[in-house]
Parts: structure tokens; sequence; C-alpha cells
């Protein structure tokens, strides 16, 4: 949640950027910009990548997420692949 003075803020930019470029948004894309509502939450949807852009040994997927240089976090997700 994203705030300023303690109060939610809405309509500041958050981008989020994976890292590598396995998976995809929801909407497709590797990198987006999504602003903040009115409880100050930026989401996306992640989804997972397609059979064929998983290594058989699995994968790390970063997704950078960023509002200033300053106030950024990374978030790690590992993947594997199931049989």
């Amino acid at each position: 949640m994203l705030t300023v003075g303690g109060a939610p803020t809405a309509g500041i930019p958050v981008y989020f950027v994976l890292s590598p470029d396995i998976g995809r948004f929801a909407d497709g894309r590797r990198n987006a910009m999504v602003l903040t509502n009115e409880q100050g939450v930026a989401s996306i949807t992640y989804v997972g990548p397609l059979w064929v852009e998983l290594p058989v040994t699995g994968a790390t997927v970063n997704i950078n997420v960023e509002v200033t240089q300053q106030l950024s976090e990374q978030l790690q997700i590992r993947i594997i692949r199931q049989r």
C-alpha cells in the first residue's frame, strides 16, 4: 500500500518488469504500468511461462516493482516444471 502522510494515495504509477522474460502479465505484456487505486494498491496478474519457455530445470523469475528509483522492490518466483 502506498501512503503519503499515512493516507492511501490513488493515481500513482507503479511499474512491473519481468526479468528474465519468462511468462507474462495477464494482458500479454512483459512490462506494465498500473496506477494505485483508492486504497493505495497497484496490482497485476502474472501468468506463468508457456511450456516451451520453461527450461527443464525450472526457472526463477524476478518481478521488479518500482515507484521511483529509491522506492522499489524485487519479488522472486521459483517455477518448476511438472509432468
